[in-house]
């Protein structure tokens, strides 16, 4: 019996810590199953998310949390998506809550706010089962499906400064975004190149991604995304204005206003402005005292000067005098006036006693009678004006005056030294008796490994202008009287024959080289390789400047496409290219 008791009482204890450890047991899985299990979820923007799991719900009220982040609203406005819950058999008892009592098969939509740019908006969700679920195991499938397009935001300073050139095309491109972001920007235009010059008019031009304009299909929106975009005068996406801008000792300031409409969807605009100078950048011809010229009678005089408008210097008078007349002889002089620059069709040449105003390229022959002892000396007045012009102008003339008789070419070819700097020129006569020219041409200061493009051009007045025909050797064409040639040279020293030739000879002809030569702006040097980040749902833009020879000749270009949610896909890349030169 006392074994027995022992038995039994071995019996019972044994029992007994069956019982404990049923109890220890169901206190621990309690403890375990009373803390949810916590799962994290990345949902992508552009594609449907899906999340599948199963559960063993042990006791009541038992949950699963859910925290679905959207790592890609970082930077974006808010996005709508649609969840939706559903299970395998038996599931109908188990629901979906976070504020709405929705069960499985149920959906709802949720706006998916970002609250800071340093933060990853979620959203937690609860999986919860109901009391008659209890010791089931229960699959569920989780869907995160984006309504609405990922829209980037756009982050810019709300003031913006723009220097704008009046010899090449400037472009600025930024990004404009509602209901979060920047929503308008106030552009400023500076102008530094404008400082005593003419009036410039440029043209301004607003371009838009059209990248975005899917979202609208997609949102099955009725409307013109580019009309949502607004800047001057009511101007949208594509609009094109003009405006003058008055220079003067200061660069003038100018501004504009690019704003994004209200509307009920995110929107998101990455706009280009494109500035062209479309008229010249024009110097101010300095005022000067009236000119007085003294002609001899055995070689030819040029006289060459600067008139612009609506600034500066319009009007030039001028008395040609000869005291070789004083004597009391009489002379024919030829005079022929030439002009280069912008506007050269407003000059207006006025001769005294000549009852037509004259212009550029043409020829007058005057005569001059000296008087006896004590007579005044001889002379003839003119006037070369701008003031009748409208249009903002500057011209460079030169005056020739030409004494009958007397031949400007000499026998041994002479030189023509251009200047890197400026306008040059040369003249000279053809005739019957003297039908061509030929002209030896360097230019001045060229440095070896640096080649200067010289843009030659010629003009002509008198008798058999359409025959007259120019060419330099080593050339690429011909040309002629109101053309131009482009030749380039590049080693210090060289020289090239210039030949002008009249094929068909019948009477006097004037004529006027002028070369300039043509620049290009030499680009700063900096430091590669630079970065270019490719964002994940807008486009990414890099703009450089090189040059060559001189400056910065080439660039490397990093193409950074990390992005924590990025998945992969295809990108192009472009170029566009704009070629700068500058006349000196």
């Amino acid at each position: 019996m006392h074994r027995s008791k022992r038995h039994n009482g071995s019996i019972y204890l044994t029992l007994g810590s069956v019982f404990f450890v049923i109890l220890l047991s169901f206190f621990h899985r309690f403890t375990l199953a009373a803390q949810p299990q916590h799962e994290v979820i990345a949902a992508s923007p552009v594609e449907t998310t899906v999340f599948t799991r199963t559960i063993l719900s042990e006791l009541n009220n038992l949950g699963h949390l859910i925290e679905v982040q959207f790592p890609a609203l970082l930077n974006a406005q808010p996005q709508t998506y649609r969840f939706t819950l559903t299970c395998d058999e038996g599931g109908e008892t188990a629901f979906l809550s976070w504020a709405f009592d929705n069960r499985c098969g149920d959906s709802i939509e949720l706006i998916v706010t970002p609250q800071n740019p340093e933060t990853i908006p979620f959203v937690s969700l609860e999986l919860q089962v109901t009391p008659n679920a209890l010791f089931s195991q229960l699959t569920y499938t989780l869907t995160i499906e984006p309504l609405t397009p990922l829209v980037p935001l756009a982050q810019s300073e709300v003031n913006q400064v723009i220097d704008v050139y009046s010899d090449r095309t400037t472009t600025f491109t930024s990004t404009l975004s509602r209901p979060t972001g920047t929503e308008a920007l106030d552009l400023s235009l500076h102008f530094p190149n404008l400082i005593s010059f003419q009036p410039q008019t440029f043209r301004f031009t607003l371009i838009c991604n059209d990248a975005y304009a899917s979202q609208f299909e997609l949102l099955g929106i009725n409307a013109n995304y580019g009309d949502l975009l607004l800047w001057e005068n009511g101007k949208h996406c594509g609009d094109s204005i003009t405006e003058t801008y008055e220079p003067g000792y200061l660069p003038p300031i100018g501004g504009l206003e690019v704003q994004l409409l209200p509307f009920e969807f995110p929107i998101f605009f990455e706009y280009t402005l494109i500035i062209e100078p479309i008229t010249a950048l024009l110097p101010v011809a300095l005022s000067d005292a009236n000119h007085v010229i003294n002609v001899p009678v055995t070689s030819a005089t040029n006289f060459s000067q600067m008139i612009s408008a609506p600034l500066g210097d319009q009007v030039d008078r001028i008395t040609v005098r000869s005291t070789a007349l004083a004597g009391g002889q009489s002379w024919d002089f030829a005079f022929t006036l030439f002009c280069i620059g912008t506007g050269t069709t407003g000059v207006e040449w006025v001769i005294a006693d000549f009852p037509e105003t004259l212009g550029c390229g043409h020829t007058i022959t005057r005569h001059l009678q000296g008087g006896g002892a004590g007579a005044p000396v001889p002379s003839v007045d003119m006037i070369i004006s701008l003031e009748n012009h409208a249009d903002p102008a500057h011209v460079q003339y030169t005056l020739i005056i030409n004494p009958a008789g007397i031949q400007t070419s000499a026998q041994a070819p002479p030189g023509f030294v251009i200047a890197l700097e400026g306008v040059s020129e040369f003249t000279g006569t053809l005739s019957s008796a003297n039908s061509s020219d030929s002209i030896n041409v360097s230019v001045s200061g060229l440095v070896a490994g640096y080649p200067r493009s010289i843009e030659f051009q010629l003009l002509c007045s008198g008798a058999g202008v359409d025959s007259i025909h120019a060419s330099l050797q080593g050339g690429s064409s011909e040309f002629g009287c109101n053309e131009s040639l482009h030749h380039t040279f590049d080693a210090p020293g060289q020289q090239l024959p210039l030949v002008i030739q009249q094929t068909q000879p019948g009477g006097n002809l004037t004529y006027l080289i002028a070369a300039s030569p043509i620049f290009s702006p030499v680009a700063p040097p900096d430091s590669d390789p630079h970065t270019l980040v490719l964002l994940p749902a807008q486009a990414s833009t890099f703009s450089n400047t090189i040059s060559a020879p001189e400056g910065d000749s080439h660039d490397t270009i990093l193409l950074d496409a990390r992005h924590p949610t990025d998945h992969a896909r295809e990108r192009t890349l472009s170029i566009s290219c704009v070629k700068v030169r500058l006349t000196g």
